[in-house]
């Protein structure tokens, strides 16, 4: 497969979707931050939960997947849970986005399993308000691992890891690396 996300870009709604047991297995590259229900969310992801597995086999070194979208550019994520356990040895892995440029994302949780070279229960790179988030899933990262976020713009409210965090370099973080 080639894309992974269940719509490209979500510029309206998507309310209440409930996916369980995925199995994706793909060598393909993620050229762009891929995610299970959209690759970008300028609009409204709300009360959706996936479980399941994704693993990514490709080794090149730009793969990145996030358990509900790639990428949040101004729109909002809210009340979702990711329990998929995502494996993207040499990419970069977000539990609920990878990277996010404007917009919130607000009690969400991540229950699924990381691995990856930098890897976030939440997020990789924030811009914005990331409120009342939780990770309870375990990241195994060959570079950088954090409960919610590696690189932080903006606002951490009300936000807790409960997963184990290993790093192979030893740059982990409870919340976020850079802030």
């Amino acid at each position: 497969i080639n894309k992974i996300a269940m719509f490209y870009t979500n510029e309206g709604t998507i309310k209440n979707l409930n996916i369980e047991n995925i199995n994706v297995t793909s060598d393909k590259e993620t050229s762009y931050p891929e995610g299970i229900i959209a690759q970008i969310n300028e609009g409204t992801i709300e009360n959706c939960t996936i479980s399941g597995n994704v693993t990514i086999t490709s080794e090149k070194v730009n793969n990145s997947i996030g358990g509900i979208v790639g990428n949040l550019f101004g729109g909002t994520i809210k009340n979702c849970v990711n329990r998929v356990n995502i494996t993207c040895k040499s990419g970069t892995v977000g539990g609920i986005s990878v990277y996010r440029a404007g917009g919130i994302i607000e009690n969400c949780t991540n229950a699924g399993n990381l691995v990856g070279d930098t890897v976030n229960g939440i997020c990789m790179s924030y811009v914005g308000t990331l409120e009342n988030c939780t990770n309870i899933g375990n990241i195994t990262a060959s570079n950088i691992g954090s409960g919610m976020v590696t690189y932080n713009q903006g606002e951490i409210i009300n936000c807790q890891n409960h997963g184990t965090i290993i790093s192979e370099n030893g740059m982990v973080a409870g919340i976020a690396i850079y802030n």
